[in-house]
């Protein structure tokens, strides 16, 4: 009886304590179709649990697989650095996009994903990927409201960095986040980009944000793996900008735009990637209302939003995008 009592006890306060945190995370959760994350759990990440073989790691909880083959390594140099090249797999193949429907209402749609997803040389998955808040266009032409509909609409760009085992690690500015006393979710979404331009909403609040930002803008990971991302922000093109990636072992990953291109270990040892870019049409979305037409190309080095959405970092030759054009809240390409 005694035991009973206690059970019956700790299941009270469980549920007491879950329902002030149900009631807690109810006011401060994101609206949809943000509720949810719009890029599921890719690669291995450092808060998850695996079922792990040879070559292979399965997610108990969402049975996604990961595979990794090895095709080849570099012979050991100094103070034994090195590199392994191999083939990666994930089965999350696709992404959550936000969009309209003919009636007016937000719409959830998914695509193939651009990133981490399917199979990629693992050095190829250093990749820096831009999301930016789908805005409808019957609120496009306001930035006024509630304090909800305001944080929503100046915080607009999301940013993630991706590993080489296709892990996607969401990166949050520092200094941009509680700091600015909005109501921020925590979501990773922000009024600045990475190259320091203020969002159309952030620039009509100059209490909040008063100019565009220059400098150093420092990034950082939550999730249990603990990486520090650098940029400077010099209000030019972000295609342009160098960036750097810091391991909590010493390592560092320093690339450009969208893409890695030079790995060190804690002792300076350097791996450089050369990759061939090749001018191929960009992936975007007429910026026209609802229905949308769908996905057209546009010409390399196309900047026009009247035209088409392009991405915030320059596409890859594999046509990445990150959505559908809203023609509200978009940063300089």
């Amino acid at each position: 009886m005694t035991r009973l009592i206690h059970r019956l006890s700790f299941i009270t306060r469980v549920v007491w304590i879950l329902s002030v945190a149900g009631s807690i995370a109810f006011a401060q959760q994101p609206q949809y179709p943000y509720a949810v994350d719009t890029k599921p759990s890719r690669g291995i990440m450092p808060n998850s649990e695996q079922l792990s073989g040879p070559l292979d790691n399965i997610d108990p909880i969402s049975g996604k697989l990961h595979i990794q083959i090895p095709l080849a390594s570099l012979p050991a140099g100094h103070a034994g650095s090195g590199f392994d090249l191999s083939l990666t797999y994930d089965s999350h193949l696709f992404d959550l996009y936000a969009g309209e429907v003919a009636d007016g209402r937000i719409s959830q749609s998914i695509s193939s994903s651009l990133n981490g997803g399917g199979w990629y040389y693992n050095f190829a998955n250093y990749r820096l990927e831009v999301e930016q808040r789908y805005i409808p266009t019957w609120e496009q032409p306001t930035c006024d409201g509630d304090s909800q509909y305001v944080m929503e609409h100046e915080r607009v760009y999301r940013y993630r960095i991706s590993l080489p085992d296709g892990s996607q690690h969401l990166l949050h500015l520092l200094g941009y986040g509680d700091e600015k006393g909005d109501g921020y979710y925590g979501d990773g979404f922000y009024a600045i980009t990475m190259n320091g331009a203020r969002s159309n909403c952030a620039q009509s609040n100059p209490n909040r944000y008063p100019s565009n930002v220059t400098g150093t803008l420092t990034y950082f990971t939550t999730d249990g793996s603990y990486l520090r991302f650098q940029i400077n922000a010099t209000g030019g093109v972000p295609t342009n900008q160098t960036w750097t990636l810091f391991y909590p072992d010493g390592r560092r990953v320093i690339g450009r735009g969208d893409r890695a291109e030079h790995i060190y270990d804690a002792n300076g040892n350097g791996i450089h990637i050369a990759t061939s870019r090749t001018a191929l049409p960009r992936r975007c979305f007429l910026n026209a209302a609802p229905p949308f037409p769908g996905p057209k190309n546009c010409p390399p080095g196309t900047s026009s939003h009247t035209a088409c959405r392009t991405t915030l970092i320059a596409p890859a030759p594999d046509c990445q995008y990150t959505g559908q054009g809203n023609g509200h809240s978009h940063p300089s390409d």
